[in-house]
C-alpha cells in the first residue's frame, strides 16, 4: 500500500503590493507564495494564513489570509441565474430560473489564484509583520518587511463613544448614514455601480448596502459546492468597495438574506441552496454544528477580504431573519449570539454587527436580538405605511429606545413595486429621510427600489438636499432630545377646518397582543380615542384566535364616512371583509384564494377601498374579517374632527448647539399624494420650541427638495428654554436649523 506524499509548509515568498509606507487608515496589500498539502483553501482546519502584527503600541493583531484570483471583466451574450417568486410558479412554468442578455458582465480569470493578506494601520509608527502558514502537516513562518504608518484621518466607522445612539469615525468625526440599498445591479454587473456610486457621490451620499446572498445577486459567495467561495463575485466586490471608498461611500455588506432558508413561497431559495447538501430542513440551520463551522469559515474569509476596507460600514447577518421557514426566534437569537461573539473576536478592526427583521420584525421578537451585546445598531424595515413619514416616527420610538444607534434600513411606499408612475417626484424617499432627522435616528431611512425608481428618476437631488442641511452637524456631539413642538395659528380661523381621524394601525405579530382582540375607536369632534391596530385584520381560520374585528364609535354633529383600505390578502386562503352600521350589514364581500393553498403567494388583486356612509349623530360601525386568512386593513373616518392647531406634522431634536425641527402639512401624506388629493396650503403659523439653551440662537429656514436655505433670522431663549418662530405659509413642508451663538 502506498500513501501520497504530504508536504510541510512554507512561506517561499512574501511580496507587499503597495508601498512599505503607507497613511493611517490606508489599506496595504501583500501576495504571499505558500507551499505544501492541502485540500480545501476555504477550511481554516485544513490550511490557514495569518499574518501577526505587532503595533507601535505593542498590542498584538492577528490578521486572517485568504486565497484571491484576478479578474477581468468582459461583455457578451450570457445566460444569469435570476430569482424567482414561487417553485410552484417554476414547476408549472410560469417562471424561469435563467434570463439570457446580450450585454451581460462576464468575469473572465486574469491570472492564477494566490494568498494574499490586506492590512490596514490603525495605529500611527513601525509595524513588525509575521506571516504564519498552518496545515495539517505543522506550521511555517516567515517576518515580512515592516510597515510605517504616517498620520492619517478618518478611519473605520465605530459606534460612537461620546453617544452610542450614533455612529462616528475613529479620528472622531461624526458619521451620519445618508444614502441607500443597492443590493445588487442588473445584467450589466459592476458596470451599474459605476453610474450609481458617482451619482450618489456627487448627491453627498455616504452609505450603501450590499447583499452577498441569494446564488443569483451578483456579489453570491457561496457556488453550489458548499463552503466555496465564488472568486469571480469576491473581486466584484473588491472592486466595488474600492471605487466606493474613494467616492467616501460606506458599504454595509449583507451576508445572507432570507431567501436561501425560505422554501416554496415569497421568492424561496431553499431548492437551489447548497444548505440542502448538508440538511434536512432549512430550519436545521440555526442549530446544525456542521452549519455553523461553515459559517465561521465564512466570516473568516469576510474578514480577511473585505475587513481592512474602511469602506465597509458595517457586517449585517441577515436580510430579514423572520422570513425564514419555521421562523423561531429562541434559536436564532442563540445562533446571533454565537456569530456575533466569534466575529467580534476575529475581527481586528471592530466593524459594527447587526441583522435585519422584515415588517414583522416586532412579532417576530426582532428587540430579543437586538438586546444581545454582540448586536451593535438596530434596524427597521418599513413599507405600506399610509404615512410613510409617521412610520418613521414609530419605528424610531420603538428600537431606539434601546440605547444603540437605529435607523430604517429600508424603506418604500409599497413592498411589492416601485410605484414610480405614482410618485414620479420621490415622496417615498423624501418623507422617510426628512423624518428620520427629525425623529433623531442614527442615519436616514434608506429608500428601496434603487435601479427601477432612485435612478431612472434621477431622484439624487432628494440625498443631495438633505447632505447639505447636515453639514456641520456632529449628531453625536449634541445629545439629542426628541421634542414635539406645539403650533398654533396665527389667527384661529371660523369655522374650524375639520381633518380625517386616522387611527395607527401598524401592530404586527402572530401570538396574543393588545391588538389581536376586538377593539373599538371613539370619535367626537374634539379628537379620536384609539388603541394601537393590527396591521392585519384576522379570519376565523388560520388564526381565529388572534381574530381582531375593529368597532368605530361616533358622536358627530356632520356626516362623515368610514373608509376602509384593503391592501395584501393572505394566499393561505384568502379572507374577507363585514361592515356592519348600527346592526346593518352594508358591505360583505370575500376575498377567495383562486388555486386554495397550492400556490400561497400573497394575493394583490383585492386591493381597494371600501366606503361605508356615517349620518350625523350617534352611530356604531364594525369591521370584520369572516374569512380564513388576513388582509391589510388601513382605517380613516372622514372629516371628523375638527382642527383646533394648524394641520402640522412636527417634530423636532434639540441638542447642545443645534436643534433640528421637520413640519410637514399633517395631510401630505404619501396615500394622499397618490390619490391626487386636493390640500389647501396653510396659513402663517406660530411654533414653539422647548428645551433649548439660554441664549442667542440663529434659525436657518431650510427647502428640503432643493436642500437650499430660504432666510434666516435670530431669536432670544430665555431661561425657560423656549423659542418662539414664525412659520411662513406651508404647501408643502419645511426644516428648521437652529444653532447657537
Amino acid at each position: 500500500m502506498t500513501f501520497p506524499l504530504l508536504h510541510p509548509p512554507q512561506i517561499p515568498a512574501v511580496r507587499p503590493l503597495v508601498s512599505t509606507k503607507v497613511a493611517q487608515y490606508r489599506m496595504a496589500e501583500y501576495s504571499v507564495k505558500v507551499a505544501g498539502s492541502f485540500v480545501d483553501p476555504f477550511d481554516p482546519e485544513d490550511v490557514a494564513l495569518d499574518v501577526r502584527v505587532t503595533a507601535p503600541s505593542g498590542k498584538r493583531l492577528s490578521i486572517p489570509g485568504f486565497l484571491y484570483q484576478p479578474y477581468r471583466r468582459t461583455v457578451g451574450r450570457a445566460t444569469q441565474p435570476i430569482a424567482i417568486s414561487t417553485t410552484d410558479a417554476l414547476a408549472a412554468g410560469k417562471a424561469s430560473p435563467t434570463r439570457t442578455v446580450d450585454d451581460a458582465e462576464i468575469m473572465v480569470p486574469s491570472g492564477p489564484t494566490e494568498w494574499r493578506v490586506r492590512f490596514t494601520p490603525r495605529e500611527v509608527g513601525a509595524h513588525r509583520l509575521e506571516f504564519v502558514l498552518k496545515t495539517r502537516q505543522g506550521v511555517a513562518r516567515k517576518a515580512g518587511p515592516a510597515l510605517i504608518a504616517t498620520k492619517g484621518k478618518g478611519g473605520f466607522v465605530r459606534v460612537s463613544p461620546r453617544d452610542r445612539r450614533f455612529f462616528a469615525l475613529e479620528d472622531g468625526a461624526s458619521y451620519w448614514p445618508l444614502g441607500a440599498n443597492i443590493a445588487w445591479a442588473g445584467a450589466r454587473g459592476t458596470r451599474d455601480y459605476d453610474d450609481w456610486l458617482a451619482e450618489y457621490a456627487k448627491a453627498g451620499a455616504n452609505w450603501g448596502r450590499l447583499w452577498l446572498s441569494p446564488h443569483w445577486a451578483t456579489f453570491a459567495l457561496e457556488t453550489k459546492k458548499l463552503g466555496r467561495i465564488d472568486l469571480g463575485n469576491a473581486w466584484r466586490l473588491d472592486y466595488v468597495l474600492r471605487v466606493a471608498q474613494g467616492k467616501g461611500i460606506r458599504l454595509a455588506l449583507c451576508i445572507d438574506s432570507y431567501n436561501v432558508l425560505r422554501d416554496r413561497v415569497s421568492w424561496p431559495e431553499w431548492e437551489r441552496s447548497p444548505h440542502r447538501l448538508l440538511l434536512k430542513r432549512p430550519a436545521d440551520f440555526w442549530t446544525d454544528q456542521v452549519a455553523d463551522r461553515l459559517y465561521r469559515n465564512k466570516l473568516r474569509y469576510l474578514v480577511a477580504r473585505w475587513g481592512a476596507f474602511t469602506g465597509t460600514m458595517a457586517w449585517e447577518f441577515w436580510n430579514e431573519v423572520d422570513g425564514t421557514a419555521d421562523y423561531k426566534v429562541a434559536p436564532i437569537r442563540a445562533w446571533h449570539e454565537r456569530m456575533a461573539d466569534f466575529l467580534h473576536r476575529i475581527d481586528p478592526y471592530g466593524h459594527p454587527i447587526t441583522t435585519s427583521f422584515g415588517g414583522n420584525g416586532e412579532g417576530a421578537g426582532d428587540r430579543s436580538v437586538f438586546e444581545l451585546k454582540g448586536i451593535d445598531y438596530t434596524q427597521s424595515h418599513r413599507y405600506d405605511d399610509p404615512d410613510l413619514a409617521l412610520g418613521v416616527f414609530a419605528a424610531e420610538e420603538r428600537l431606539g429606545s434601546l440605547g444603540k444607534p437605529h435607523f430604517v434600513g429600508e424603506v418604500g411606499a409599497d413592498a411589492s413595486g416601485d410605484r414610480a408612475a405614482d410618485d414620479p417626484e420621490g415622496l417615498q424617499v423624501h418623507d422617510p429621510l426628512w423624518a428620520s432627522l427629525a425623529a433623531g435616528a442614527a442615519g436616514a431611512a434608506m429608500p428601496w427600489w434603487w435601479d427601477s425608481y432612485v435612478h431612472p428618476k434621477k431622484l439624487y437631488g432628494l440625498f443631495a438636499a438633505a447632505a447639505n442641511f447636515t453639514k456641520r452637524v456632529d449628531f453625536d456631539r449634541e445629545g439629542f432630545r426628541s421634542v414635539t413642538p406645539s403650533v398654533r395659528f396665527e389667527a384661529e380661523p371660523n369655522p374650524l377646518p375639520r381633518r380625517d381621524a386616522v387611527p395607527l394601525a401598524d401592530g404586527v405579530g402572530w401570538s396574543a397582543a393588545p391588538f389581536h382582540k376586538p377593539l373599538t375607536v371613539r370619535i367626537d369632534r374634539n379628537g379620536m380615542n384609539a388603541p394601537r391596530l393590527a396591521k392585519l385584520q384576522q379570519g376565523v381560520g388560520n388564526h381565529g384566535d388572534l381574530h381582531n374585528p375593529v368597532t368605530f364609535e361616533t358622536d358627530l354633529p356632520w356626516p362623515t364616512r368610514l373608509v376602509v383600505e384593503v391592501g395584501d390578502v393572505s394566499g393561505y386562503g384568502g379572507a374577507a371583509i363585514r361592515i356592519v352600521r348600527d346592526g346593518e350589514t352594508l358591505v360583505e364581500q370575500a376575498f377567495p384564494d383562486p388555486d386554495g393553498d397550492r400556490d400561497t403567494a400573497t394575493l394583490k388583486q383585492y386591493a381597494k377601498d371600501y366606503i361605508v356612509e356615517i349620518p350625523a349623530g350617534r352611530h356604531r360601525v364594525t369591521v370584520e374579517n369572516p374569512g380564513q386568512d388576513w388582509f391589510v386593513a388601513n382605517y380613516r373616518v372622514v372629516d371628523a374632527v375638527e382642527r383646533r392647531a394648524p394641520p402640522l406634522l412636527v417634530r423636532a431634536v434639540v441638542g447642545r448647539r443645534t436643534a433640528i425641527v421637520w413640519a410637514r402639512h399633517e395631510d401630505r401624506t404619501w396615500r394622499a399624494a397618490v390619490a391626487h388629493k386636493k390640500i389647501d396650503p396653510i396659513a402663517p403659523t406660530r411654533l414653539t420650541l422647548s428645551g433649548l439653551a439660554k441664549g442667542q440662537w440663529r434659525v436657518e429656514r431650510w427647502d428640503t427638495w432643493s436642500g437650499k436655505r430660504l432666510g434666516c433670522t435670530n431669536v432670544t431663549v430665555g431661561t425657560d428654554g423656549l423659542a418662539h418662530l414664525s412659520l411662513p405659509r406651508i404647501e408643502n413642508d419645511l426644516a428648521l436649523k437652529l444653532i447657537k451663538l
